[in-house]
């Protein structure tokens, strides 16, 4: 504790073989560990101190795989402003093709057979599709959204070296198959069916851009709202839209409140505080889950916002270990690379 060098180095996870070498030490009377229960047991007359460090990062962690089930990547935000009529939206006049409503159907049955236990293996042996399409069939939000090809993401096309001419002959005929007629000699390999689209297209976002007056569309990522809920970096000129998506999902509040007080009374050895915090009553799910797992090894836990001792020094020492045995990958055994790191630990 005094100098942070390495007393030993152990070939082996078992907690009996552990419990063995920690006997050895008859002046030990605290353990600080991280969250492995196997050494729950280890030297049970000892103090025992869950490193806060991992405390800490298993809370971030259990937040983070529950918002990016339950959220999509992109957060759209809608803001208009007042007094002006905006146009009906399309989304209520959205017609889908009998092959998107025959996926609809096939997705939300999988979500019903994978919620009545059927396992995914199974649902892919029966649908003849693979597990990672079960999956994100399973874990989607917007059903609509997923049953519809979405070619966004193709920002180019080779019909933009045209696209002046395309406009001003769609202008003049009104007519797809026209355009068409005069462009297929130009363009080489231009297929009706992509023309369309591109048409299609311009036609969209000319209607965006109609609307920008009436109203805007604001994305948020989901990656930018867990960095400002886990106060990690994040883009400070977004802070106003993230509100705006926090207060669209008040959950994210919880989420973030909870966070905060927890890091904030176990770094503080704030044990009171934190006791109210964990036996107050919690509608999520993750954190009541989260909660739960501390209570398996309670006494831990309450020494670890009790005692100011921590394993940060074994963890720096780990760091350490990894890089020599990288080093020595290969061209060595194991009594070698514990000579090595005690010999290093004492004289760096």
């Amino acid at each position: 504790m005094e100098t942070g060098k390495v007393i030993d180095l152990l070939n082996t996870r078992d907690p009996i073989e552990v419990q063995k070498k920690l006997d050895k030490y008859e002046n030990l009377n605290i353990i600080s560990r991280d969250r492995g229960y196997s050494y729950k047991s280890v030297s049970e007359h000892c103090t025992h101190i869950a490193d806060r460090f991992h405390l800490i990062m298993n809370l971030s962690d259990a937040i983070i795989k529950e918002i990016k089930r339950t959220l999509p990547t992109q957060i759209i935000l809608k803001t208009k402003i007042e007094n002006i009529e905006s146009t009906p939206s399309e989304e209520n006049t959205k017609e889908y093709t009998s092959k998107q409503i025959e996926k609809q159907k096939i997705i939300l049955k999988l979500k019903e057979e994978y919620a009545n236990g059927k396992s995914m293996r199974k649902l892919a042996e029966e649908y003849k599709l693979d597990r990672k399409t079960i999956s994100k069939y399973i874990q989607s939000v917007d059903i609509e959204k997923i049953s519809v090809y979405d070619v966004s993401n193709r920002n180019f096309s080779y019909l933009d070296n045209y696209k002046s001419e395309i406009i001003e002959l769609y202008n003049i005929t009104g007519n797809i198959s026209e355009v068409y007629r005069k462009l297929e000699s130009k363009i080489s390999n231009l297929k009706y069916s992509t023309l369309r689209h591109y048409i299609s297209k311009i036609k969209k976002d000319n209607r965006e851009n109609n609307n920008q007056e009436k109203g805007s569309i604001v994305k948020v990522s989901r990656s930018q709202i867990i960095r400002y809920i886990l106060n990690w970096k994040y883009k400070e000129e977004i802070v106003e839209d993230i509100n705006k998506a926090l207060e669209e999902y008040p959950v994210l509040k919880k989420y973030k409140y909870f966070y905060q007080r927890f890091k904030e009374y176990l770094t503080n050895l704030n044990v009171l505080c934190l006791l109210n915090l964990l036996n107050s009553n919690h509608e999520e799910e993750c954190i009541n889950k989260y909660i739960l797992s501390l209570k398996k090894d309670w006494e831990a836990i309450i020494n670890a916002a009790s005692i100011a001792l921590s394993n940060g020094v074994t963890e720096g020492n780990v760091n350490k270990i990894k890089q020599i045995k990288r080093d020595m990958y290969g061209r060595a055994s194991y009594e070698l690379l514990r000579k090595k790191v005690i010999y290093q630990s004492l004289f760096s």
